[in-house]
């Protein structure tokens, strides 16, 4: 699953990897329709009769009265992979990597925050809040011509929200109101994401290898962490308890 929609009529829109446009009706899935079929959704916004889904490769496809019309670069957007997607009365707008594509009345309009990588879109009051994964949160202008404005944190956004007149952000490292935070994700326990090799040693200690952080060693309460020119690229680690040793392969060799 990839995209969910709820309607007014109490259905719910699904979109998936494979299989386009799901319904779910409170009791089975079924296709939605076959126009919308076969592809690779990423995101679904609209309603019913209504409906703007967002593809992987294939742009925007724009369903009413039946059809669905496609939209990709040649029909207005700066790029065919479609990331987020609003809408605001006969206003849709669709995010992509390079930027956004406003539609009025399901005609391309403009682009906007071209450049920018649209990874979550908001409509609020005259403003579109542009959610990126590195570049923080943009506030784009509508009814004027002045510059959008950037907001630094969190850097990677993941949803926006607007609840009683505030702007609320949830970050890769947090939740935040208005630009302040309000939840923040603790310090983590481990190095890096990325982990290539594990293993745990009869002292109860757990080795985690990285492929470019180099090795954590986790006791109770302790973390060590070792990385220098030697602990790189660790691929396996294989404890000897009789001996008391602990063998990590890395790409520049072995470490005792």
């Amino acid at each position: 699953l990839t995209a969910v929609l709820p309607l007014e009529t109490g259905r719910v829109l699904v979109g998936t990897e494979k299989d386009g446009v799901l319904v779910y009706d409170g009791r089975t899935f079924g296709p939605f329709h076959a126009a919308l079929s076969a592809i690779h959704v990423t995101a679904l916004a609209g309603n019913e009769g209504d409906l703007w889904v967002g593809t992987m490769d294939r742009g925007v496809l724009h369903w009413r009265g039946g059809e669905a019309e496609a939209f990709t670069e040649p029909q207005g957007l700066p790029d065919p992979q479609v990331l987020s997607l609003a809408v605001n009365g006969t206003h849709a707008y669709v995010g992509t990597p390079l930027g956004v594509a406003e539609f009025v009345d399901g005609r391309p309009h403009r682009k906007l925050a071209e450049g920018v990588l649209a990874a979550t879109l908001l409509v609020r009051r005259d403003s579109l809040v542009v959610g990126t994964i590195d570049e923080g949160t943009m506030i784009v202008p509508l009814t004027t011509h002045a510059r959008a404005a950037a907001q630094a944190l969190p850097a990677r956004v993941e949803r926006l929200l607007e609840l009683d007149g505030d702007l609320y952000t949830l970050g890769e490292d947090g939740f935040y109101r208005s630009g302040k935070p309000m939840l923040q994700r603790t310090a983590a326990v481990l190095a890096d994401g990325n982990i290539s090799a594990l293993a745990a040693d009869s002292a109860g200690r757990l080795w985690v290898g990285y492929f470019d952080r180099g090795l954590d060693i986790v006791a109770a309460g302790a973390t060590q962490h070792v990385e220098d020119e030697h602990a790189f690229c660790i691929n396996r680690i294989v404890g000897d308890s009789t001996r008391g040793v602990t063998a990590v392969a890395t790409a520049n060799g072995l470490i005792l």
